[in-house]
């Protein structure tokens, strides 16, 4: 499998989940050390956040013309961002938000591999697994245990990449 570098499709994707890669360790490095309400932690985070998942959501869906894998992905990155949202704001709730979280990585991720080659779907679906089972069994698992340096994180920045390549094959 050849990648090419210069893909704006990639760099965009890549650059999209960078972005809410550094959102998420801000946040959740501020709420392991004790500075929930810390500015750049809360409010920086927060932008990175949202402008991560609309940068990704149009380097997936491009140009938006009412199509199914525009609806995906611009509907499963929204839903994404208002679950996380909601699971921090209303913690009573996080099941439900949970539930919702996971539907939209899977219209997400299904967005990426539509109309391309079964490389990218294949791709694009692993990353599915690596994000969720990093987001709802690893990192919760971590935290619980007080580990720091597991393998959480490394497989939430690993699916980024992976949709990165995906999207652009």
């Amino acid at each position: 499998m050849k990648i090419d570098l210069t893909n704006k499709k990639l760099r965009m994707t890549a650059l999209g989940g960078l972005i809410v890669f550094i959102a998420v360790v801000l946040k959740n490095g501020g709420e392991q050390m004790g500075m929930k309400n810390h500015p750049v932690s809360s409010i920086v985070g927060r932008v990175l956040f949202v402008g991560g998942w609309a940068l990704l959501a149009f380097s997936v869906a491009g140009k938006p013309s009412g199509k199914t894998k525009s609806v995906l992905a611009y509907g499963g990155a929204l839903g994404v961002v208002l679950s996380v949202m909601a699971m921090k704001m209303l913690p009573a709730q996080k099941k439900i938000f949970g539930l919702v979280f996971i539907a939209s990585w899977i219209a997400f991720a299904s967005s990426v591999g539509m109309d391309k080659s079964k490389k990218s779907k294949m791709l694009s679906m692993l990353a599915l697994g690596s994000v969720l089972g990093s987001m709802v069994f690893i990192l919760p698992k971590q935290r619980t245990l007080g580990i720091v340096d597991g393998p959480g994180m490394p497989m939430f920045a690993s699916s980024f990449l992976l949709l990165a390549v995906a999207n652009s094959l």
